[in-house]
């Protein structure tokens, strides 16, 4: 990979040469913007501070740390040079990062599109605040490392479940999502979670014995059962749980979440991951999103885009989950505080009754199991009840 540049003389001749300046296009600025990244790397190159902070960011990326505070967004107030100095580091890694597609055998098309992001996130802080700025730095670092690529409407990210759930698959191919530890509230999703403060709540685990497999099931409704199970064990298998390797999904903001764009998305997957990334046996997909809050389905028709792209997912609770970036995505100029005269579309409509209400429209999680070649989802059963060589177990 090569050192990483650490000294302010080095800095300042990458930042006073052209040759990054091409990038730009690359990475679709306009023009208003290629113009100010050049004023603010002038005005980095003679700050020693500055250069030291993007030595800093530079290491970061190149030893995959995380140095506290310095990933966050720049306030809109800010002078030009801190609403672009995320930039540059991430400038600094378009060379090794084009060298690592290039070894993967992955398209450029694919890098200029992952690299989009950028762009589209600059966007949008334009749009809420007046003015420019590298948005959301510490989630673009994973595009600059590889780590995330975007594959048409949808972006994917090999990594590992972190979730406190495992899958069980019984012989006929009906899964079950059991949830392996953790404290629930009654209302059915972690105790920790924002709004379930002070509700009476149980703590649960997975325990297996020569009698069958005991645990809580996520029911149809994204939240967990009250009641456990007990599965047959010659009949049901575990096949995913903390640990094991996985494609995360995000969804960025853009074009409208149709149903053929996403499956074509997940078709394009279904080969990626084998082709480019053979080594890492990637056994489901999963969401962390807005999108998978197991309250929207309710609240919008059937044939709603986000109700259609739920559908694809067994939904489940996560803990510590927060209605935040629901407030973000929908309501993203006043977030919390809602204005009514800037409610219009029916989905910001939908949730603010259902705000109004006491609705809490928490993060949720998706899962699709299988290797990319089987991500087709399985519905959960209605009931309990439906359980195949399984009895409610009290």
């Amino acid at each position: 990979m090569g050192p990483p540049i650490s000294n302010a003389c080095d800095m300042r001749m990458f930042l006073t040469r052209p040759d990054w300046r091409p990038a730009l296009e690359f990475l679709g600025f306009d023009q208003k913007a290629s113009i100010e990244a050049m004023a603010a790397a002038l005005e980095i190159s003679q700050s020693p501070t500055m250069l030291e902070r993007l030595a800093i960011l530079h290491t970061d990326l190149h030893t995959q740390s995380f140095t506290p505070g310095y990933w966050k967004n720049a306030a809109s107030s800010a002078p030009l040079p801190e609403r672009y100095l995320h930039l540059f580091p991430l400038l600094l890694r378009m060379n090794w990062l084009k060298d690592r597609y290039a070894e993967r055998g992955i398209p450029e098309p694919v890098l200029k599109e992952t690299l989009s992001d950028v762009w589209r996130w600059m966007q949008a802080f334009r749009e809420r605040n007046g003015v420019t700025a590298v948005a959301e730095p510490g989630w673009l670092r994973l595009h600059f490392s590889a780590r995330v690529f975007s594959l048409g409407r949808l972006q994917f990210e090999p990594t590992v479940l972190n979730d406190p759930i495992e899958v069980w698959r019984h012989q006929s191919g009906v899964s079950a999502i059991l949830v392996s530890s953790g404290l629930i509230a009654d209302n059915g999703f972690f105790a920790d979670s924002e709004g379930c403060s002070g509700m009476p709540a149980r703590s649960i685990r997975i325990e297996q014995d020569a009698f069958g497999i005991r645990g809580y099931p996520v029911l149809p409704s994204g939240r967990v059962s009250p009641v456990a199970v007990l599965l047959k064990p010659d009949a049901w298998n575990r096949v995913l749980g903390p640990g094991d390797p996985v494609a995360g999904v995000h969804i960025p903001a853009g074009s409208a979440l149709d149903p053929s764009s996403c499956t074509a998305s997940f078709e394009a997957a279904s080969s990626f991951f084998p082709r480019h990334f053979p080594e890492i046996p990637v056994r489901a997909a999963i969401c962390h999103s807005w999108l998978c809050s197991p309250d929207l389905a309710s609240l919008l028709p059937a044939d709603a885009n986000i109700v259609r792209f739920q559908s694809r997912f067994h939904l489940y609770p996560i803990p510590g989950a927060n209605a935040d970036q629901t407030y973000e995505r929908v309501f993203p100029i006043h977030r919390r505080t809602l204005v009514q005269e800037e409610i219009r579309s029916s989905l910001q409509k939908a949730l603010a009754s259902y705000i109004g209400r006491g609705g809490i429209p928490l993060l949720g999680g998706g899962i699709i199991t299988g290797t990319p070649q089987e991500w087709r989802s399985t519905p959960l059963p209605s009931a309990l009840s439906d359980f195949p060589d399984c009895r409610l177990a009290g």
